[in-house]
Formats: structure tokens, sequence, C-alpha cells
């Protein structure tokens, strides 16, 4: 894969497929310094974007623009290593919307009962 360059937004930074990021300094592309935010690697994007952004959602977001009706990215990493922020290792699950299901009394009692005798199994395995 060929690496691509594109410009964050409206910041001075500029965001490669491969996971880098870099700043502009000089008429120059620098890297930008990274830094640990938990377990992933985070980079300062200015304060008017919210100040810092975790590597995975800044190359997400570059490249795929912000999703509707979501206010945080959460980007998973399909190789499990939060370090590797290449754009073709990056997924980001959809979110099912909560469903709400009407049932009648008898249906709850039923399957309260049903849980009920579920569980007092369970702890009647784990004392034996």
């Amino acid at each position: 894969m060929k690496e691509i360059i594109k410009r964050f937004e409206t910041t001075k930074l500029f965001v490669s497929n491969y996971g880098k990021v870099y700043r502009v300094e000089k008429n120059t592309l620098i890297e930008a310094p990274a830094s640990r935010a938990g377990q992933k690697l985070a980079v300062s994007v200015g304060s008017g974007v919210g100040g810092r952004m975790n590597i995975d959602s800044l190359v997400w977001r570059t490249f795929n623009g912000k999703p509707e009706g979501r206010n945080k990215l959460h980007v998973t990493h399909i190789d499990g290593n939060p370090d590797n922020n290449r754009l073709d290792n990056l997924d980001m699950p959809q979110i099912k919307k909560k469903e709400t299901v009407t049932i009648s009394a008898t249906e709850y009692e039923e399957m309260k009962a049903k849980l009920e005798a579920y569980e007092a199994k369970q702890i009647k395995m784990e004392i034996e």
C-alpha cells in the first residue's frame, strides 16, 4: 500500500495512512511527538479540536470522516496491537441501538423463575 498523507481538518496536523502524524514547522513536515494515553498513543491536536486525541482515532477520522451521531470514536485494532495505527489495521464496530421489548407479566414471571433456577443451579455447582 502506498503512503497517503492528508491534512486533519483545519489543524496543522497531517496524518498518514501508515499511522504517523506530522506537524508543519518552517514549511517542513516533522513527525509529531506521541505519548501514552493509557494503552494507546495520543498526540496534541490543538485546543479547538479537543486538546489530545488518540492516534488511532485521528487516523480513522482523517480518512473516513467523523461518524454521524457519535461524539466519541471507538476504534479497534484488528491485530490487537494498540501501537499499530495503520489505517488497514483499524476498525470501528457498529454501535447497536438499545431495543425495548414489551412482555406480559406472565412472561416476566416465567423468565424470572428460570433465571432464579439457573442461578441456584450455578451456586449449587460451585459448592460441590
